[in-house]
Parts: structure tokens; C-alpha cells; sequence
């Protein structure tokens, strides 16, 4: 198992806990899909793009892992399709946390008329 920094280690928990109350809150059920298998913490702003926001509470959802995999790896124009008005409100989320990752996302997953 891959060491990792103390500093890495405690973010990691920091998540985790926000992660157990969102899901507490959400009544243990995913953001989008109502469905309560399989629940994964999820970013809307990447971790890799923003360190400043990867444990702040604003940015961290409770998807189960297929929609989380759809929001990551460019399927999110689908999730639009199922879900339009959660959908909607991570795209207001994601403005008011960063708004140029958010046109970028935006572009990303062929949304262009929805970037503001």
C-alpha cells in the first residue's frame, strides 16, 4: 500500500467526515439518483484542479459510483437528460465555487449553450 503525507491523510478524513454528514443528511442516498448503493464522495470542482477546495464542504457529494463515473468521465451531458434540475444545481454550485472550471466542464461534456 502507497505511503501517504500526514498532511494528504488529514484531508482525506476531513472528507470523510463531511462526506458521513452529507450522506446522513441526504438520507444515505445518492445526490442525482436517489439510489443508496454504493455512495462515493464526489467533487465538483476536481481535487487535482483546485487543493484549496478538495475538503471544503461546498464541494463534496454524495453520488453512487456509476453517476459518479458519468460526472467525471465526461458523461454528464446524460446525467442532464435524467436529472436536469440536480443537475442544474451543481452547475450553480460549481459557478459560485469556480467559474472558470465550470465553463470549462461545461465545454468539456458539450453543454456550450448552458455557460454563462
Amino acid at each position: 500500500m502507497k505511503k501517504i503525507s500526514k498532511k494528504k491523510a488529514g484531508v482525506q478524513r476531513r472528507v470523510s467526515k463531511i462526506f458521513r454528514d452529507k450522506k446522513d443528511r441526504n438520507g444515505n442516498r445518492c445526490f442525482l439518483s436517489k439510489s443508496n448503493v454504493m455512495l462515493t464522495p464526489a467533487h465538483i470542482i476536481r481535487q487535482s484542479y483546485s487543493l484549496a477546495l478538495q475538503d471544503d464542504e461546498r464541494n463534496i457529494i454524495p453520488l453512487n459510483q456509476y453517476v459518479h463515473h458519468l460526472f467525471d468521465n465526461g458523461g454528464f451531458k446524460e446525467l442532464m437528460l435524467l436529472y436536469p434540475w440536480k443537475c442544474k444545481a451543481i452547475i450553480d454550485r460549481m459557478y459560485n465555487l469556480d467559474p472558470l472550471y465550470a465553463n470549462r466542464f461545461l465545454r468539456k461534456n458539450g453543454l456550450e449553450n448552458l455557460i454563462r
